[in-house]
């Protein structure tokens, strides 16, 4: 305060607005988790989903994806994915890294149906900035109202530095308030760097989403094991053993999945 040479009064009112700071009651009852896909992704968060080119990261999400809008059109509340439960809804995916033909090969194989088709809404993203894309983000989501919004990839979506902490909280908390404000739950795909071990780009990445699932692959056994390794919502799943196919993720009889996937799937 010297440096600037007024004299510090701790009586004087703060600025700024002072709804930022809300109260809130510690004994007050528990809201319950408003699951998308049980044990991975809410209403109203941020699961990041990173994996090693080839892993199936797009596959698994848009399965993901088929499943929920199959789900609403037959009139379903939930439906299973390879032994994930998914809530029917409306889904947004939004692809910058895949391109057409691949997305369409996708969703038919993974079974999307005519009426399906009408609950899950592509947007091919051309030339598109998150970071500058939020007003146009936010008048989608207003005119489309997904339950849940697939963006892949983050660093195809995006053209800020993923090693930056500024860069990254900045479309990190524009995302959030997306997902707050629409009432929807965000699949942020990502990649891993090449030993598979963690994600790419700076560490306050896994610090501001609410879950981080890592899938892994075994080439030689065309195996892939989903590992969560953050959640805020409720404690860590287990992880769980797929076989991917043609057809999408399949879930491999209890016969073929190792007793301990993580010792399966040596990484680096």
């Amino acid at each position: 305060m010297a440096a600037i040479d007024e004299p510090f009064d701790p009586t004087a009112e703060w600025a700024g607005d002072s709804t930022a700071l809300k109260p809130l009651d510690p004994l007050g009852p528990m809201e319950p988790v408003d699951w998308l896909v049980e044990d991975f992704l809410a209403r109203g968060t941020i699961t990041m989903v990173a994996g090693e080119a080839g892993a199936g990261k797009s596959a698994m999400t848009q399965h993901l994806a088929v499943t929920m809008a199959n789900a609403a059109a037959a009139g379903l509340d939930e439906d299973d994915c390879a032994g994930l439960t998914v809530r029917a809804g409306k889904v947004l995916i939004v692809d910058a890294e895949n391109g057409a033909n691949l997305v369409r090969s996708r969703l038919q194989a993974a079974g999307l149906t005519v009426a399906g088709a009408e609950h899950c809404q592509v947007r091919l993203a051309d030339d598109f900035d998150l970071s500058t894309g939020v007003a146009q983000c936010r008048a989608l989501l207003a005119a489309e109202r997904p339950d849940m919004v697939v963006l892949d990839s983050l660093s195809s979506l995006w053209s800020g530095s993923i090693s930056s902490v500024t860069a990254v909280k900045k479309v990190i908390r524009s995302l959030r308030s997306l997902a707050t404000e629409y009432g929807c739950g965000m699949l942020l795909v990502s990649h891993t760097v090449k030993t598979g071990k963690s994600y790419r780009g700076s560490g306050v990445l896994g610090q501001s989403i609410d879950g981080a699932i890592f899938l892994w692959r075994k080439v030689d056994e065309g195996l892939r094991v989903l590992a969560c390794e953050k959640m805020r919502m409720a404690p860590e799943p287990d992880p769980r053993v797929f076989m991917l196919t043609e057809f999408g993720l399949m879930s491999p009889a209890m016969a073929d999945a190792p007793a301990s996937p993580l010792a399966h799937f040596p990484l680096g």
